[in-house]
This record gives C-alpha cells, structure tokens and sequence, in this order.
C-alpha cells in the first residue's frame, strides 16, 4: 500500500491538514542569511535526522515511505548522492543519525511490518564504504504463550549518542499490547565489545492502546559521556529528566503535573559544556487547537521553564541545539503559519524568524545542527510539494573541476549569502593566497592563476555571522 497509492495518501493528508489548521495569510520569509536546496522528491516518515561530518559536510537519513526503505543522503561539493540504507520494508521509520570521534556514521532505526514475524530496532554503523547492520531489540508478534492477537513496537522515538570511544548509546520506547498484556517501556541500551545491553528505564502496565512512559525520548551524554534523557509521562502529563552517573539511575520532573488536556511533547535535550540541561519542548493545551514553544533549563536543583513562541499551535516536530556558549537554537514548525521557523536566545530575549513559509505546510519533521562556528543547518519535510529540504545559514563551496590549466577562465559557484572572500592555496591548505573580496551572489569568474600544482584548494570564508568552506583538492597545470 505504501508504494502503490503514496500520492493519493499524500494528498488526503494534505486535505486534512488544511481543512482542520486555522488558514491565516501566509508569512513571507524575512531577509535573512538562510539558503536552501531540495534533497530528495520522498515522503518522510515520522522522522529525518541530520548531522555534520568532521569537515561540516551534511549527511541525513530517513525513511521514505514511497519505498519503505531507509535512505541516507550526503552532500560533497554542492550535490546531493542518495543511498537505500536499508531495503526491507518499513525501515527507517524512527531514525537517528550521528557522527562518531572516528568519524563515520552511526544510525538507529526501528523496523515495523504489520505482515512480518518481528519489529525490530537496528543499529547501522559505517567503516570505509561498507554498512554493518544488526538488531538490537526485537519483539515477536505472535509467540508462544501468548495471546493471538499481539501488536508490539519496539524503536519507536529512537535517540542515538556516540561517546569519545565510538561508543553508541540508544534511548527508545517500547510497546506491548494484547489482551493479557499491556506494556510501555523506556529502554535504555549501550554496546559493550560484542552485545548490546539493555535497561528498562521507566515502565508501566496496563496502559492504554496509545501506551504511556517513554514517548519521544530524546537522549544527549554529559561530557564524561554519562547519558541523560528527556521523556513525555502520560500518565501525569509531566516533562521528565533522566540522568545516569555511575550505576544508578535518576528520575526528575521538570513541569508540574498537567490536565488531561495538556501534552508536553517532542522534548528535544542538550548538556552544556557546564553539564548543565537545555530541554525544549511543544505544550499542547487544547487538543489539536492550541500548543506553545517552551524552554526549559537546569541551575542548580531548579528547573527554569520559559515561553518561546506562541499563538494559535506552534511548537510542533521541534529541535534543540546548544552553541559554543551555551546559547539555545531551536528549530521548529508553526502548524498555524505553515511555517518553518527558528529561534534562538541572544542574552535573555528570544529571536524568533520565519525560515520557509514558501509552502502552504512545510518544516515539519525537523532536525537541528549548528556547526563549528555556530550556523543552523537544518533538515525538514516540505509536506506540500512532497520534498525533503535543507536549509542553511553557512556557506559552502561547490566543488571545483578537478583539472584547471592556467590562463584559462573558471567560475567558482557557493551557497550561501553575505560578503564573502575568495582564497586559493597551492599546497592543500597550509596556506593561502586572496583571489577576490567582498563577493556576492554566489559565483565569481576568475583567471587561473600561475601556481602550477597537484594540491590546490579553493577557500570562501565571511566575515560576519563567520563561516568558510574549503574544497578538495585538484591540479593546476602549465
């Protein structure tokens, strides 16, 4: 069914969307130094996860429910290369995606097939150009003892941490439902030298069919690579905090116990440098109507809870990043507004802008990097025109042809706005030579210079936000 009538489920969804979303006149994106490329022409499901390799190149995976399969796209020198992860069916629904001290990449995913004998929560991990996949939790369907009718979950809101030793750490939700047995979990797991070990962190029987403890956990490590994770509690409508140093566990509540009308929701956690937490999350008061941007802070034994965004429903499919200082980035979409927007906190007010609202819904399913000079890079789901987007607030170089003979004319093209100078280095980086300053518009035609070599490189760099982006290497020959 997913394959062969995607479109037509697509647009029933958009049907939906619209006809239950207040319809407001459409924001225009403000003058801002944001840039975006499509990825892919795929539906997204329930997650995309992005991140930055070591030398600020994007990478995402996700599922595509055109296909059901897991893919991972990266980008290198301005193009996009897309890869089916993994093939089976249903891959990839809930996905996590990070980068470790080694340098490659790291994914966890659930695998759900309502025909197959198992769900599963995988791990795939790369060396080289070779893709390692294996289980780390799997639940029967239907076996022994059991009742006939079982449905069961596992790997459902997955968040994934490597630590300094490329060490993964897991948090997900678990769900168990038949007539004897109604079970939701938080699961806690780390791989030691051969296996995986699995904790149940917080759990509760008897739920109901949409389960209780665990959903939409979201996990970060402390510097010393201790986990913590934040998590939505049915059962009192709380926002809670786990922590883990040593061999214990502790549990916190960050918001008061809530109505059962109100839904703390996508907590997104990030540990500061001070191992201080950073939780944003979306308060749903008024079911399907109503719903705010909250932030949430810890000094001390207190939590701070603070208000974002607000008005109409805000706040949804959000995602949390820390600057070098500490400061909160947070990544999110106005379902009134069909909007992607971002907000970050500069001293003690926040700045709230517009992203994308070039679509009548967009930015949903949204992930959230800063790289290492503190520009957003965010991956998100244009649901209207049926894209996966990137968008971003840094410069990036295209890649150079790989041959330049010199006298002769060569457009360099980037991504990015602002001022930028361009730079070109004859011994692979070490050092530098000015080309051109204080371009604009994303392309420059130069002269190739006299400097004969087999390891050029190519440097843009802005002054203000900063950001640069170096090329690979090519030659310059007589």
């Amino acid at each position: 069914m997913r394959g062969g009538y995607a479109s037509e489920i697509l647009k029933l969804a958009v049907g939906i969307w619209l006809w239950i979303a207040p319809q407001p006149a459409l924001l225009a994106a403000p003058p801002t130094l944001w840039w975006k490329s499509q990825v892919d022409n795929s539906v997204p499901y329930w997650a995309i996860s992005l991140a930055l390799d070591a030398y600020g190149s994007p990478h995402m995976a996700y599922h595509d429910f055109k296909d059901g399969h897991l893919k991972y796209a990266s980008k290198q020198g301005g193009t996009w290369t897309i890869e089916n992860l993994d093939n089976s069916q249903f891959s990839g629904e809930y996905v996590s995606l990070a980068f470790g001290a080694s340098g490659n990449p790291h994914i966890a995913y659930s695998y759900h097939y309502s025909q197959a004998t198992n769900a599963e929560l995988r791990y795939a991990s790369r060396s080289g150009r070779k893709w390692t996949v294996e289980t780390i939790d799997s639940l029967s369907l239907c076996c022994a003892g059991r009742d006939a009718n079982v449905t069961v979950s596992t790997g459902m809101w997955t968040s994934l941490a490597i630590d300094a030793s490329d060490k993964p750490h897991v948090a997900f939700w678990r769900y168990v439902d038949s007539d004897s047995d109604r079970t939701s979990s938080l699961i806690y797991a780390t791989k030691g030298d051969n296996s995986w070990k699995l904790e149940i962190l917080d759990s509760d029987k008897d739920v109901g069919s949409s389960g209780s403890v665990g959903q939409r956990a979201s996990l970060a490590l402390s510097a010393d690579g201790n986990p913590r994770i934040a998590y939505y509690d049915v059962r009192d409508h709380e926002l809670k905090y786990a922590s883990k140093d040593g061999g214990n566990w502790a549990v916190e509540t960050v918001t008061a116990p809530g109505s059962v009308e109100s839904f703390r929701w996508y907590p997104s956690l990030a540990v500061d440098s001070k191992g201080s937490p950073h939780i944003a999350y979306y308060e749903m008061t008024e079911w399907m109507r109503q719903g705010d941007l909250k932030y949430a802070s810890k000094t001390g034994a207190s939590w701070n809870v603070e208000p974002v965004d607000s008005g109409g429903n805000v706040g949804e499919d959000l995602s949390l990043a820390l600057n070098a200082e500490g400061e909160p980035r947070i990544a999110y979409h106005d379902h009134t507004k069909g909007c992607l927007k971002y907000a970050e906190k500069r001293g003690g007010d926040w700045i709230v802008e517009a992203v994308d609202c070039t679509a009548l819904v967009t930015g949903t399913f949204t992930s959230l990097t800063l790289d290492a000079y503190g520009n957003p890079h965010v991956a998100y789901y244009d649901l209207t025109n049926v894209h996966v987007i990137y968008a971003s607030a840094a410069v990036e170089l295209n890649a150079p042809d790989a041959n330049w003979k010199v006298g002769t004319s060569r457009n360099v093209t980037w991504q990015g706005t602002g001022l930028v100078d361009l730079f070109i280095s004859k011994d692979g980086g070490n050092t530098w030579l000015p080309l051109a300053s204080g371009l604009t518009g994303g392309s420059f035609n130069l002269q190739v210079p006299n400097l004969p070599t087999t390891s050029a490189k190519l440097k843009v760099e802005r002054a203000a936000p900063y950001s640069k982006s170096t090329s690979g290497v090519f030659t310059i020959v007589p």
